[in-house]
């Protein structure tokens, strides 16, 4: 009989250096849940030596041309985890963080994702909790304006902002988030059109 893993971790990778540092961070950080590791690489990018350090990875060759969401969606076709997570590789974890994310998706079953505090190497808290983008900011960025980062169109921030204690928010950047399984199963995959912090936008919309 197949067990489910609490989590399943999907990464793309396209830096050596930032893919080697998250794994290992990752399997540090991961002792007392169980959990798969699907790692996304271009056939092009060299990655013989990653397998051989962490041969428990699922990797998955895509092409170059693919997107951040299509490459995305490949590792999570290939989830089988209770709660599906999307990191960046230049993530680095701390203090159990995916366990205690799962543990609190477990303790809150009317949260459909969860995504955890972020530092820079400096220590400063990015408020990655963000308000939802107006419809005109929107449209401007669909048919190519610019960025939708403008003062007047949308609050970036959310109003509360403690960095300890779990509260709602309208969405979160895309550097890191569990998303239980139900939620992709009702949602379906990734927009691949959608880019950037904006790639898992709509799964909190």
């Amino acid at each position: 009989m197949e067990i489910q893993p609490d989590l399943s971790v999907c990464v793309v990778a396209n830096n050596r250096s930032f893919i080697q540092g998250f794994l290992k961070s990752l399997h540090a950080s991961t002792p007392n849940i169980s959990f798969e590791t699907i790692v996304v690489a271009a056939k092009n990018f060299d990655h013989q030596d990653i397998v051989e350090e962490f041969p428990q990875i699922i990797l998955y060759e895509n092409t170059p041309e693919e997107s951040l969401a299509a490459s995305l969606n490949r590792a999570m076709e290939l989830g089988r985890g209770r709660y599906i997570s999307l990191w960046e590789q230049d993530v680095s974890f701390q203090n159990d963080c995916p366990k205690k994310l799962v543990d609190f998706l477990d303790h809150s079953p009317e949260t459909g994702i969860a995504g955890p505090r972020i530092t820079n190497i400096q220590g400063t808290t990015f408020l990655s909790a963000r308000s939802f983008l107006g419809l005109f900011t929107l449209v401007r960025f669909v048919l190519g304006f610019g960025p939708p980062f403008r003062k007047k169109d949308t609050l970036h921030f959310p109003l509360r902002k403690e960095t300890n204690t779990p509260w709602e928010t309208d969405w979160l950047f895309g550097s890191g988030l569990v998303v239980r399984r139900e939620v992709v199963d009702d949602i379906g995959l990734l927009e691949p059109k959608l880019t950037g912090p904006y790639t898992a936008m709509e799964y909190c919309w």
